[in-house]
């Protein structure tokens, strides 16, 4: 008798972990855009800024940024993460280069990036702002993300 119940509280255990698993998680997002600030020969910010669909932004600070390099985390207001989702559904993703740059050899370079669930990523490359205009209003709304969000550490230290 107690063999028997074991494998039915096993069988209904698995048949409800099994259901579970197809649900998507509340992480999982439709989209993310980002955008990455690369070196230049002096002290440019180094960091790179992804937000989701959710409207969670995170950071990872590499170099000369107003906080110490490691991982962060901040919500993004809801007024904000309209109008970047307004902004991306406006973007003609598929007519931009994929490099717009100057040629100057000390600019930094900036990197959107836009990633949709089952859909090929999206990515621009400029420097200065010579990059399409909807991508320069994207960079516009994430760079004053990156200056006055409050960010969360997540890194174990």
């Amino acid at each position: 008798m107690k063999n028997i119940s074991l494998i039915m509280l096993l069988s209904a255990a698995f048949l409800v972990s099994c259901g579970s698993r197809s649900k998507k998680s509340p992480e999982a997002s439709a989209f993310s855009i980002s955008i990455e600030k690369t070196a230049c020969f002096g002290k440019c910010p180094m960091y790179k800024l992804t937000v989701n669909e959710t409207g969670v932004a995170e950071l990872e600070a590499k170099r000369f940024t107003s906080m110490d390099k490691g991982t962060y985390t901040a919500q993004v207001s809801v007024a904000v993460l309209k109008e970047l989702t307004a902004l991306v559904n406006q973007a003609k993703w598929d007519t931009y280069d994929l490099e717009y740059m100057t040629g100057y050899s000390d600019l930094p370079s900036t990197v959107v990036t836009f990633s949709e669930m089952d859909k090929k990523d999206h990515t621009v490359i400029f420097e200065s702002n010579k990059g399409p205009l909807n991508i320069i209003q994207i960079t516009t709304v994430l760079q004053e993300l990156y200056q006055s969000a409050d960010w969360n550490s997540t890194d174990l230290n």
